[in-house]
């Protein structure tokens, strides 16, 4: 039971470090439909001035890494103790059959 919380609580803080990314990159779409260019800096749409666009990678790659290892980390708590006694198990088996 303390592992299964444990994995999803694991998988919120990853997907909770993901929201804003997600939010952001949507009002850039949507400022881009609508024919104005969205300023980074302030966070909001600008119909007067075009703005550079920085990289996703450039602005939230440390963000994005410590959501991946959450999510990693979350999958490997919820799944590891299901599937790995069985893959224990043929092992033993398969060593147990050599001569």
């Amino acid at each position: 039971m303390a592992r299964t919380v444990l994995g999803f609580v694991f998988l919120i803080a990853g997907f909770a470090l993901t929201w804003p990314i997600g939010a952001e990159m949507l009002a850039m779409d949507r400022c881009a439909d609508a024919g104005g260019s969205y300023d980074q800096n302030l966070g909001h749409c600008d119909f007067k001035a075009v703005h550079a666009s920085a990289g996703v990678w450039q602005k939230h790659g440390p963000q994005l890494l410590a959501a991946f290892a959450f999510g990693e980390l979350g999958f490997v708590v919820l799944f590891r103790r299901r599937h790995l006694p069985g893959v224990r198990a043929a092992a033993v088996q398969v060593a147990a059959d050599r001569p």
